[in-house]
């Protein structure tokens, strides 16, 4: 069931650079999907959007970057952000990535932060999202 969908354009511009769905998975997992670009001008989106839904995740939440073709460090300080907020509200975070976005985590070093997988079937499919890691750079 989707719940929202978020597009983010700079005035005057056709070109979505944002986009951001919450989706409801099982019983007990909300689903964030990003497309586009998430920069400095475009990550108060995501971390708006994953502010809300941490607090209605129930225990589960799921971060899909899969779609995303730029993520630079503010989208990294996002992550941090959520992943902090979640901890703090009892949530578990995963995160599905692209090569993109694993490229960016992988070079600041923070890939070992999150618990990352490559597709979401594999994110949905794991047990009690318990830190089964899928990915290395």
């Amino acid at each position: 069931m989707r719940a929202d969908s978020t597009p983010n354009a700079l005035a005057g511009d056709s070109v979505e650079l944002l986009s951001i769905t919450a989706d409801i998975a099982g019983s007990n997992t909300v689903v964030i999907t990003a497309r586009g670009d998430v920069d400095q001008s475009t990550s108060p989106l995501l971390v708006t959007h994953l502010r809300e839904r941490i607090h209605q995740a129930g225990p589960n939440l799921v971060v899909d970057l899969t779609h995303v073709r730029h993520f630079g460090a503010a989208g990294i300080t996002a992550l941090v952000h959520a992943r902090t907020m979640a901890a703090a509200a009892g949530v578990d975070l995963v995160v599905v990535v692209s090569r993109v976005v694993l490229m960016s985590l992988g070079i600041t070093r923070m890939e070992s932060a999150f618990d990352l997988y490559s597709t979401l079937s594999d994110a949905l499919g794991r047990p009690g999202l318990a830190g089964r890691r899928v990915l290395s750079v």
